[in-house]
């Protein structure tokens, strides 16, 4: 397999962090930049995805993962990448909505429930997400999706009336604009910091993935977990625009082929987190259930209000792609 093509391809991977080994095959090392821990699911999918894409490349391809951010922090990957600091990262695609309404999306309440809408959500997407993210420098080359969020609650919620008051972390702007519908009360409150602040009353609720649950044990603070399946965000897996580019067509053919099984089998990876962290929340006591009719009948309503409001700011490219999740 002939990865480099011209000097010029060299100098431009060689100052991407990409290196070679002369014998006894000419392989090239990808560093790669995550903002999660090895025990995430998302982290073990990119791990496969190397070993895959070390299969399909007949070795020609090494990747050499840095996780937990050792490197570079979240909200720095997407421009990390796209300067060609380093070739390949993981980003939270929601964490750039200020940017690009478009990577927003999964944050909306509402818009889609579970895997089967979350699944129709990136396939009608795609194509302009690519052209997005390709904008910025970046290749996409696989999403996969963080599980169902839903509302982590000190008390027990059985209708809108019972949010009035309650004190909620803050996780998005498009968030907070749907939460303050019920008079609840924003905080804004680190991860690390959460355990505090449930503790000492600062707050009583947070909206997030059930895979929060056990990196911060969350049944010793809150004893209900209300599985609304009502947001599915996404990370992507992204690699520099020119060094992809700069590959032949047979090694961009692995690449990609690699991505496609690490997003199948990443995808199926975060519905069996999904159970397993449900599972373990009852386990230690929680109670994982469903909202009631009533309850789910006025979030969905005031969602849809706030879906109705932030398609009308979306650019001409994305609005028609998103109205139809918008009834």
């Amino acid at each position: 397999m002939k990865i480099l093509n011209t000097f010029k391809t060299f100098c431009l991977l060689g100052g991407l962090g990409l290196t070679f080994q002369a014998a006894p095959a000419l392989a090239e090392t990808l560093k790669m930049v995550s903002a999660y821990g090895d025990t995430n699911f998302h982290t073990q999918n990119i791990r496969s995805f190397s070993e895959i894409l070390t299969e399909k490349s007949d070795g020609a391809f090494n990747v050499q993962l840095f996780a937990n951010s050792s490197i570079y922090k979240a909200p720095e990957i997407l421009a990390a990448v796209g300067e060609g600091q380093v070739p390949l990262g993981e980003i939270f695609l929601a964490a750039f909505a200020n940017e690009d309404a478009l990577l927003g999306a999964d944050a909306v309440a509402y818009l889609i429930s579970g895997y089967d809408g979350a699944a129709k959500l990136d396939a009608t997407t795609r194509d302009t997400l690519e052209a997005h993210l390709e904008a910025k420098g970046v290749k996409l080359l696989y999403t996969v999706p963080w599980p169902p969020a839903g509302f982590y609650s000190t008390r027990e919620i059985t209708s809108i009336n019972d949010l009035k008051g309650l004190k909620i972390r803050s996780a998005s702007p498009i968030t907070k604009a749907w939460t303050d519908k019920f008079d609840m009360q924003t905080v804004v409150i680190q991860v690390p910091e959460l355990s505090q602040a449930f503790a000492t009353g600062a707050v009583d609720a947070m909206f997030t993935a059930s895979a929060l649950a056990p990196a911060i044990q969350a049944w010793e603070f809150t004893g209900y977990f209300y599985d609304l399946q009502a947001v599915l965000t996404r990370n992507a897996v992204v690699m520099n625009l020119d060094a992809f580019n700069a590959l032949s067509n047979e090694d961009q053919f692995a690449l990609m082929a690699a991505a496609e099984v690490a997003e199948t089998a990443g995808w199926a990876a975060s519905k069996a987190s999904d159970d397993a962290n449900k599972a373990l929340m009852i386990e230690h006591g929680m109670k994982v259930i469903a909202p009631s009719p009533e309850l789910e009948t006025g979030l969905r309503a005031a969602a849809q209000e706030v879906a109705q409001e932030w398609l009308t700011g979306l650019p001409s490219d994305v609005q028609p792609l998103l109205a139809e999740f918008i009834k």
